[in-house]
């Protein structure tokens, strides 16, 4: 079921593949489109996993994710 207008929420998830573990989640008001908060969301995803800087980050979205922004912000951080 989905719902729209300022009833619904849109959620965003991001786990740690290995273990599952949800490392970061965020419920937004409305029906925002995925791009919104998309880097700042990541960003905060990325700081929590556990050993970020010992493992290479592999970044996985839907397509609303899918802009140059977020491209770059991804690869002068050294994620894919």
């Amino acid at each position: 079921m989905s719902f729209r207008g300022p009833e619904a929420q849109a959620r965003q998830l991001c786990r740690e593949r290995k273990s599952g573990l949800v490392v970061h989640s965020q419920l937004r008001p409305g029906d925002p489109g995925s791009a919104t908060g998309a880097v700042a969301f990541l960003r905060q995803g990325v700081a929590r996993l556990p050993h970020r800087r010992r493992r290479p980050v592999l970044i996985r979205a839907d397509r609303g994710f899918a802009f140059e922004a977020l491209y770059a912000r991804c690869e002068r951080r050294g994620w894919h």
